[in-house]
């Protein structure tokens, strides 16, 4: 008689463990996604679009300076790139348990999508501000650059006019000034050619002879000038800022406000075993998340009984 084989135990997979290595899957395919460019816009096109009527009442929920202060917690491309992965996951789930609808429309999903790729044209915007006054900052690095490069020259110039000479010698001394900073910089400049013209009136053979002519004394106030603006142009410009602008917050909270709603949704259903739940991510955790270590740590400390 044969002996009885016992049959191997296949080990099971928590779907804990698997929706983990899903949503870490994912985060690292989001973290390339440009902003405008994510799963959402393609979402638009295939899901029926949103209703003016249902934007107006879903718009009307929260206010735009209650969606700019929730915002103003988060960083947008982490928003963006998160909620865009949800997206994704969301439209699965939906697509697979039509039962999910019941509790989430696709009228409310393509209101979520609509304030995904909202954020992500803000993003853009965004970044071609700050691009630009990045510009504007090298310019003026580069027009300061120049001024002192003037200020030099002109100075050697009038110091071989003015040599041996005690009187003119300490008015240059007097008024030559510094170049630490914009203003300055652009004061010295402006006087130092001030000097040039009263030097060829009193010395001409030697502003001749040591090249202090009407271009060189042109040379420096054009300098002077261009510092001035430059500065001018920056102030009205702005700094480049690390933060988001008031309307990237607007906009980002407008989704946090949305991803809150969807987790409730879409994790009630995994429960019940209808697709995977939306876990936060770094970007977005503090915001949609703020007690899960704290439910850890609280679990992992209570006493069996």
């Amino acid at each position: 008689m044969a002996a009885k084989t016992t049959p191997v135990k296949k080990k099971k997979t928590s779907k804990t463990t698997t929706s983990a290595t899903k949503t870490s899957t994912a985060r690292a395919a989001s973290a390339a996604i440009q902003p405008g460019e994510g799963p959402e816009a393609t979402l638009i096109l295939v899901v029926a679009p949103l209703s003016p009527s249902l934007r107006i009442e879903l718009d009307g929920q929260k206010t735009a300076k209650e969606c700019e202060t929730l915002g103003a917690n988060t960083q947008g491309i982490g928003v963006y790139r998160e909620s865009g992965a949800w997206a994704s996951q969301m439209h699965i789930t939906l697509t697979q348990f039509p039962v999910v609808k019941e509790q989430y429309g696709l009228g409310v999903f393509a209101y979520f999508l609509e304030n995904v790729h909202t954020l992500g044209l803000n993003i853009v915007a965004q970044k071609s501000k700050h691009s630009a006054s990045s510009v504007l900052s090298s310019s003026g690095s580069l027009t300061i650059k120049v001024g002192r490069e003037a200020r030099n020259k002109i100075h050697g110039v009038i110091a071989n006019v003015v040599l041996g000479n005690e009187a003119l010698e300490g008015k240059f001394n007097a008024l030559r000034g510094t170049a630490d900073n914009e203003d300055e910089l652009a004061t010295s400049l402006q006087r130092a050619a001030d000097l040039g013209v009263e030097l060829r009136t009193k010395k001409p053979l030697l502003a001749s002879e040591f090249g202090l002519s009407e271009a060189a004394i042109a040379s420096a106030r054009a300098a002077a000038t261009n510092i001035i603006q430059g500065r001018t142009e920056r102030s009205l410009g702005g700094a480049a800022r690390a933060t988001d602008t008031p309307a990237t917050n607007r906009a980002e909270g407008r989704v946090l406000f949305e991803m809150r709603r969807a987790m409730k949704v879409f994790n009630a259903a995994a429960e019940q075993g209808y697709g995977a739940s939306l876990v936060p991510g770094p970007a977005t955790r503090s915001v949609l998340a703020p007690n899960a270590g704290k439910s850890r740590t609280n679990k992992g400390t209570t006493p069996a009984k």
